[in-house]
């Protein structure tokens, strides 16, 4: 991929998608919490997760931190980690074997945030990267994608239960 291709795919996951909180909306008094999934790639369940994982924590705001985003947002995010009262990790089975910008959410640990899943999916314990062992390991709550991953997740914390897929809460009266 040359560095043409590299920056429009940066400047559509970072400007075009429209999945980014405005620098005002991180100023209002609302809690922010860090948001950790799969977003820009087209996936439509990836992208339902985080829709419904917006309408659970509202009013407060979920800023996405990823590799791809908005400059002025990654500096904030990495300026103000104090700032966030949490991580939601979201969709896909994301704990496994890497762990991408962990270095940021073991920071929020570090800080003392609580981790929430949100419809993720697990991979065998044996599998997951050693970031994702100290990022579980303190305060978790919410649920995993279904039986397979609370299987996997038990066998590092107890007491996670089962929730299923996180999407289905945009469809709830």
């Amino acid at each position: 991929m040359g560095i043409t291709s590299k920056l429009a795919k940066y400047n559509h996951e970072a400007y075009r998608l429209g999945h980014f909180p405005s620098l005002r909306s991180l100023f209002t008094g609302k809690k922010i919490y860090a948001y950790y999934g799969y977003l820009g790639d087209g996936n439509f369940g990836d992208e339902l997760v985080y829709e419904s994982a917006k309408q659970l924590f509202e009013p407060n705001i979920l800023l996405p931190v990823k590799r791809f985003m908005p400059l002025h947002l990654a500096a904030f995010a990495h300026a103000c980690k104090g700032r966030f009262s949490g991580a939601v990790i979201g969709g896909g089975t994301l704990i496994g074997a890497s762990l991408y910008l962990g270095s940021f959410f073991e920071d929020l640990i570090e800080l003392n945030k609580p981790v929430y899943l949100h419809g993720t999916g697990v991979s065998n314990l044996s599998a997951w990267n050693a970031g994702w062992k100290r990022l579980l390991a303190g305060r978790l709550y919410g649920g995993v994608r279904g039986p397979l991953s609370a299987g996997n997740v038990a066998e590092f914390k107890e007491g996670i239960r089962v929730a299923g897929d996180a999407a289905f809460l945009l469809f709830r009266e």
